[in-house]
């Protein structure tokens, strides 16, 4: 895994970015895109297994407002293929402050955009 932007590594971290809600999904995207991440996003789960295929990103952030059929299958699918890639998820109900999850651990709420950029800059930095 590469870690997080700006530590000296020509490599940007990738970030697989899954969320239903577009409005949410592209202020996120650009929040992480804006701060140094190489981010894919995607609508689905369908979308979301052929993009991870491809790119194999150093972080897979899921965000549904509602349940979406084949996540939970995507989801046990890489966990099987690649036991070691990160997934955090998001509860799609704010911007700023949704909680992330990782490893079914809730990490502290974010309490802002510079909040929320750090928490997945944590996340990328945990092995």
């Amino acid at each position: 895994m590469n870690g997080k932007p700006g530590n000296g590594r020509s490599h940007r971290a990738s970030v697989l970015l899954v969320a239903d809600d577009s409005r949410m999904r592209d202020l996120r995207a650009i929040m992480l895109n804006t701060h140094g991440y190489d981010v894919r996003s995607v609508s689905n789960a369908v979308e979301a297994q052929s993009n991870w295929e491809v790119t194999r990103p150093d972080l897979v952030l899921v965000a549904f407002s509602r349940y979406s059929a084949g996540t939970l299958e995507f989801l046990e699918g890489i966990k099987r293929a690649s036991p070691q890639q990160r997934i955090a998820f998001l509860n799609d109900e704010s911007l700023h402050l949704a909680p992330l999850y990782y490893n079914d651990e809730l990490i502290r709420k974010a309490e802002g955009p510079e909040d929320f950029i750090e928490r997945v800059g944590t996340l990328l930095a945990t092995s």
